[in-house]
């Protein structure tokens, strides 16, 4: 669970308000008119009736609300007699919006707009902190979304492929027949004039060298000690 919350207490200044000022209208009246008539009282107690009534039937709705986010789902539970719970996999969610007035950023409340796959968006409205509540489902969305690069397409969400990847051996330079150097002329008197089949093989190998070279799979450096070492056993 990382999320578990009620709706923000902005969600009974209402009647709180309310119920606040008629107690004070009354308490004013009454000491102001000691010697009111009785149908004053009467009134009076309507007027602060009515505001803790709607007070009483604020709060029962409020303890009735809950949002609780887990790692897997949204689950918005609201109703006291009849009950209505939205359960929804993270998976389908899009996009999560936030939305607050000035009064509201500075008390902290506001309403998150959350976009689902296939469906119209839903509104919940009197979320406390709801940019926190936001980053947290953005974080889930994102860590689902690696998550589904890793097991899907064989690439880490980085783009580097997670499969291994066969180098290539390099390239060795055989000096045996038939593309090498003739072991007839390895003998002791033939070492130093090669045939000429030794001297075609040798300058095969030094257009290979060059080629190589020009295609970036051998440095300069690398080229100028191999052509030497070729040379060398002229």
């Amino acid at each position: 669970m990382l999320v578990d919350l009620r709706p923000h207490w902005l969600f009974l200044s209402g009647p709180l308000a309310s119920t606040m000022v008629a107690v004070a209208v009354a308490i004013a009246v009454t000491v102001e008119f000691p010697k009111a008539p009785i149908a004053t009282a009467y009134v009076l107690a309507v007027m602060v009736a009515a505001p803790i009534l709607w007070f009483g039937i604020r709060t029962i709705k409020w303890l009735g609300v809950s949002l609780v986010i887990t790692n897997e789902r949204v689950i918005y539970r609201r109703g006291v007699f009849g009950r209505d719970v939205i359960q929804l996999r993270i998976q389908r969610i899009t996009e999560v919006h936030c939305s607050q007035t000035l009064w509201g950023r500075m008390l902290g409340a506001g309403e998150l707009i959350v976009e689902l796959q296939g469906g119209d968006p839903m509104v919940i409205a009197d979320v406390g902190h709801p940019r926190v509540v936001q980053r947290v489902l953005n974080d889930q969305l994102t860590q689902i979304s690696h998550g589904a690069l890793l097991d899907g397409g064989g690439t880490r969400a980085s783009g580097v492929p997670t499969d291994p990847v066969s180098v290539p051996r390099p390239l060795a330079f055989d000096l045996t027949p038939p593309h090498g150097i003739s072991l007839a002329a390895t003998s002791v008197g033939e070492r130093s004039s090669p045939p000429p089949s030794a001297s075609a093989s040798l300058h095969d190998q030094l257009i290979q060298l060059d080629d190589l070279r020009r295609r970036g799979i051998l440095s300069n450096g690398e080229f100028q000690a191999k052509k030497a070492e070729l040379l060398s056993r002229l």
